[in-house]
């Protein structure tokens, strides 16, 4: 049926249940799991801001929410001023090692990871005609709630251009 899964997440709380369904569903199959994760620019941009100190001072964290459970971010954030690429790469890892313990709990002994630079949508398609994987689940919400209301959730976007089926989390 399915023998390899590729879960897309950004780190939000929908992401994280896609990546905990699709790890359960590929360790009862027996499927391959890869996880992918895309920085987008926005992401890259507001984390930019952050590292920065460019931010509203009434935040009271980091834009990402993985980010509030690593100490140091922001320190380290600093470091890579004039190197967005690795800071990009760093959160990158963050959310992919994250996911991988997640995947990992459910009972998988091995998870791929990929990271993508660019449009989540263009990205995980991307990702998704490369690796050819049998099913590809993510999140039915993530971060960009701004960018749903105005071009239409990633959700919807990547089951209408899937090449393969599609699970939706809630």
């Amino acid at each position: 049926m399915f023998k390899t899964i590729l879960v897309a997440t950004e780190g939000s709380e929908a992401g994280n249940r896609a990546v905990e369904t699709a790890a359960r569903l590929a360790h009862t199959l027996r499927a391959a799991l890869t996880v992918a994760m895309v920085i987008e620019p926005a992401m890259a941009a507001a984390l930019h801001a952050w590292r920065r100190g460019e931010h509203d001072a009434g935040e009271a964290g980091p834009p990402h929410p993985l980010l509030t459970g690593v100490p140091g971010w922001l320190d380290r954030a600093r470091e890579h001023v004039g190197h967005s690429r690795e800071f990009d790469d760093e959160l990158a890892e963050i959310v992919l090692n994250h996911a991988r313990t997640r995947a990992l709990a459910e009972g998988m002994a091995e998870v791929r990871t990929i990271a993508g630079h660019g449009d989540a949508v263009e990205s995980i398609i991307e990702i998704a005609a490369s690796e050819r994987p049998d099913l590809l689940v993510f999140g039915s919400r993530g971060l960009g709630v701004m960018r749903g209301l105005l071009l239409g959730s990633v959700s919807l976007q990547l089951s209408q251009l899937a090449p393969c089926p599609c699970l939706i989390v809630r």
